[in-house]
């Protein structure tokens, strides 16, 4: 399984890198430069929205196609590795999404909840190394408050995400972003759906491998230096975890997946 789990995140994170490229001819040639309206009939727009389609049905037949019950249900298993190497990329992917959130906490714009929204970012920066390390260890209160810590960052910031754009009536200007956070959300909901025992390998790959998907795509936004350090970390810790899950899977195995 350790091939097919590299494949399935490579085959991602390339479909994020095309959309990135649509995402990013989009911004620039879609939009009336005086009124910031949307074009219409525009290439970009058309081929951006049908490939979006395409590779979230394209994730979803590699999630369904998973055999359910041969997943991982526990946390330790679901994310154990033989090495360092989860944990320390956890911890560089934590420096990151913290240098991203001081950027955040020090300009937070005119949305005041975005300025909480990086302190849940520096808090998130702290938990991801803690939710690598967690199958090494007990666990315990301190992997159920590290793994949940990520999912209240992510709602906080979808709402200062609307707060930001509630005027903007050119929904097309802000809904990647929008789908980045929300779909991170769920992939970071269902993830620490393990740590408390509520384990749902196929939703949590499907949802984390999309989060990171948008997340890439969203970069093509150039949202600034911070949320565009938040999104490259977001993207590679939800493909790290779908990577294990599929990884630590094991053909056979009779497991049952709490519904």
């Amino acid at each position: 399984m350790r091939k097919q789990s590299i494949v399935s995140c490579v085959t991602v994170g390339v479909f994020g890198a095309l959309a990135f490229f649509l995402r990013w001819g989009q911004v620039n040639n879609s939009f009336e430069a005086d009124t910031g309206l949307l074009t219409p009939g525009s290439f970009w727009t058309t081929g951006l929205m049908i490939f979006c389609v395409v590779a979230a049905g394209a994730i979803a037949f590699l999630s369904l196609s998973l055999q359910k019950r041969a997943m991982p249900m526990e946390y330790a298993v679901a994310m154990k590795v033989d090495t360092v190497k989860f944990p320390a990329a956890a911890l560089v992917l934590g420096v990151i999404v913290f240098i991203g959130s001081i950027g955040i906490v020090l300009n937070p714009g005119d949305v005041t909840l975005m300025r909480w929204t990086g302190v849940l970012g520096i808090l998130t920066a702290a938990a991801f190394p803690v939710i690598a390390a967690s199958p090494r260890g007990k666990g315990g209160a301190l992997a159920c408050t590290a793994s949940f810590i990520p999912v209240i960052f992510y709602c906080c910031w979808l709402v200062a995400a609307y707060q930001q754009n509630a005027e903007n009536t050119v929904v097309w200007s802000f809904s990647i972003e929008i789908l980045a956070i929300a779909f991170s959300t769920l992939g970071f909901y269902y993830a620490a759906g393990y740590v408390f025992n509520r384990p749902q390998p196929r939703k949590t790959v499907f949802f984390c491998l999309t989060g990171a998907f948008f997340a890439i795509t969203a970069i093509g936004d150039f949202p600034g230096t911070s949320i565009s350090l938040i999104l490259i970390a977001t993207a590679l810790m939800q493909l790290l975890i779908a990577a294990l899950l599929i990884s630590n899977s094991v053909g056979g195995a009779r497991q049952k997946e709490h519904n």
